[in-house]
């Protein structure tokens, strides 16, 4: 989704939840791949790893990912030099991984590393990553005022919302 300077002809390396969760898994996914096509940059599933929506599974799947040999841009030079994680969630055991095997994210070679979610805590600890912001606290509001128009008899009618979204750490 975010275009990486030396990514890689055939894909990037991606990590991310089930296929079969529709909003963190499956769109996130159609986006992730949609937005490598609008680049010119075809999907390699060999790069893609699957996991649950854990630090853990970050860290697993990016260690997967370098004893596999992706990810490490300056050991193949042809490698990419990013991952993209379905969650900032699965963004920090990326990160930790990442420190454990490079030395830190700043270090030469080290990939960059992408989220979902703009964990505050994520942020405060790394100086922030590329990652997509939402309106949560906008969301909940507006479905507390739907659930008391429904209690308060004023709609029988639940309604559906799309809330935007905001690219921020770039």
């Amino acid at each position: 989704m975010w275009p990486s300077r030396r990514a890689r002809a055939d894909g990037w390396p991606t990590k991310g939840v089930t296929r079969e969760d529709r909003v963190a898994g499956r769109a996130r996914m159609d986006g992730f791949i949609a937005g490598l096509e609008a680049g010119g940059i075809g999907f390699d599933e060999r790069l893609y790893r699957e996991g649950a929506f854990t630090m853990e599974a970050g860290y697993e799947g990016a260690l997967s990912l370098f004893d596999d040999g992706f990810a490490v841009a300056s050991e193949r030079g042809s490698g990419a030099d990013f991952i993209s994680c379905a969650t900032d969630t699965i963004a920090a055991g990326a990160i930790h991984a990442i420190a454990e095997r490079f030395g830190g994210l700043a270090a030469h070679g080290a990939p960059r590393v992408s989220g979902f979610g703009d964990d505050r805590f994520l942020r405060a600890a790394t100086g922030g990553i590329p990652t997509v912001h939402f309106g949560y606290m906008t969301s909940g509001i507006k479905a507390t005022q739907m659930l008391m128009d429904i209690i308060d008899g004023e709609t029988t009618v639940a309604r559906q919302m799309e809330l935007g979204y905001q690219l921020v750490g770039v």
